[in-house]
């Protein structure tokens, strides 16, 4: 019998891997013998960076660089098979980065994660992947641009350093410091979710709360974005800002769209092809999946789904593990999931949950597939 194993992360818990490593234990305890195959996934947000660090022929590099609000810090990135680099956008510009009372997308930006894609330019890299889930940020990547050159200027001729909250002052945006190879240069956008830049289903509305806006801020952000999409259009006229994905990170893609070629992917899709998922599939009997939190958000391109997704295709039956079942997880079921199982196993805190993840996860898988010796999947 062979198993394959392809979990995200259990957020704030266990990575990827030994969240794969924690079923893999429990599978044995029913199934010593049984082959298991491990493939660590992630969707394009954080986490995308620790599954390429399981990859072969790859570089890790440390460097200085700055977090949301300008701080200096030490980020990672990779360069695979010494010619793309893959930088996750959370390790410079990411909401975790910043403690609760220092969220607001008003004054956060993406010039750190500008700053690592710099140090890979420098180095000759000219194809980038750029895995954007769990921004702090609402600045359609200007702050970005500006690291590799672009200046933006006010309606006074004043340069401007662009954040969420001044978007809207910026009326000439200068490329003539940027060095002519950055346009030779490839982008792929790994995302994990499918909103538009404006409206209700829009960067700002959808996740500026999470990042720490207020009510006011929420709507000086949306005018903001759409102040900045007009002044983009007028350099690029076929921009299509309601584009699905461009509304991820803040509209990031909407900025690197405008200057670059640029490729918006599904984070699931691209790992998924690299690491030749459906090739696992297909040879599994069953498949395992999860991550942190199930609801109907999974279906907008979570890994759950599209391992399930995958799944469906070959007729081979996905079990998925989670920490937390919200509302809508049930529509899992019409997409490939035969069964969700929350892990915990008694009301607790969150904090004692975290550290009883790898735990849980085991005991939940032996007891799942001690029902798996019943035949009842079948």
């Amino acid at each position: 019998m062979q198993f394959l194993v392809a979990s995200d992360s259990f957020k704030d818990a266990l990575t990827a891997y030994k969240a794969c490593v924690a079923i893999e234990k429990g599978i044995r305890h029913v199934y010593p013998h049984a082959e298991v195959i491990k493939k660590p996934m992630a969707d394009g947000g954080e986490g995308t960076l620790d599954v390429i660090a399981t990859f072969e022929n790859t570089e890790s590099l440390v460097v200085h660089t700055v977090d949301p609000l300008g701080r200096p810090i030490r980020a990672t990135y990779f360069i695979l098979n010494q010619k793309e680099a893959f930088i996750e956008l959370a390790r410079a510009s990411g909401l975790e980065l910043l403690l609760a009372s220092e969220r607001n997308p008003l004054l956060t930006s993406t010039f750190g994660t500008g700053k690592l894609m710099s140090d890979a330019f420098e180095k000759g890299i000219r194809k980038f992947t750029l895995a954007i889930g769990g921004s702090a940020t609402n600045d359609m990547g200007s702050g970005l641009l500006q690291a590799i050159g672009f200046r933006f200027f006010d309606k006074k001729h004043q340069e401007l350093s662009p954040n969420g909250g001044n978007l809207n002052r910026i009326v000439r945006i200068d490329d003539s410091a940027v060095h002519p190879d950055w346009y030779l240069c490839e982008f792929n956008i790994a995302c994990d979710v499918n909103n538009p830049l404006l409206g209700e289903n829009g960067a700002t509305h959808t996740y500026g709360k999470q990042k720490g806006a207020s009510p006011s801020a929420l709507k000086k952000l949306e005018r903001n974005l759409a102040h900045f999409a007009e002044v983009l259009q007028t350099i690029n006229s076929k921009l299509d800002v309601q584009q699905p994905g461009f509304g991820a990170a803040g509209g990031v893609a909407v900025g690197l769209s405008t200057f670059f070629k640029v490729q918006l992917q599904s984070g699931f899709a691209c790992l998924a092809n690299w690491v030749d998922l459906e090739s696992a599939i297909r040879k599994a009997d069953y498949v395992f999946t999860g991550e942190g939190s199930i609801d109907a958000q999974t279906l907008a391109g979570k890994t759950p789904f599209g391992v399930a997704q995958m799944a469906k295709k070959h007729n081979k039956p996905v079990i998925c593990l989670c920490g937390r079942k919200g509302k809508g997880y049930q529509k899992l079921y019409n997409h490939g999931v035969t069964a969700v199982f929350s892990i915990l196993d008694e009301v607790t805190s969150l904090d004692k949950a975290l550290l009883r993840t790898e735990e849980l996860i085991e005991d939940t898988t032996i007891n799942v597939l001690r029902l798996l010796t019943l035949n009842t999947f079948r």
